[in-house]
């Protein structure tokens, strides 16, 4: 197997896993927020000085974009170092 293409593989491998995570976890995130935003679960506090009873959360669609490009560079950056060292390796394939 060429090294180029074992250096291929762990970084789409690494990538894949990584924005199946970034994507899970925006859904949960999307989910937590929603129900904060129509139920409030998380309260303020008790001594009632404030105007909110809630802590205010707001969706916004250019942080969920931020955090998965952050994800996507992040995956790449952790992907290439492995890659790199398993591309330098002599690999045999062997029939048994």
């Amino acid at each position: 197997m060429p090294q180029n293409m074992i250096k291929k593989i762990f970084i789409a491998t690494g990538i894949l896993i990584s924005l199946i995570g970034a994507c899970i976890g925006s859904v949960v995130a999307w989910i937590v927020c929603w129900i904060q935003i129509q139920f409030g679960i998380v309260k303020m506090g008790e001594s009632g000085s404030f105007l909110v009873d809630a802590y205010p959360v707001r969706l916004s669609v250019f942080d969920f974009i931020l955090v998965m490009a952050t994800v996507i560079m992040i995956a790449f950056i952790a992907s290439w170092i492995p890659a790199v060292k398993a591309s330098k390796k002599a690999i045999e394939l062997r029939l048994r």
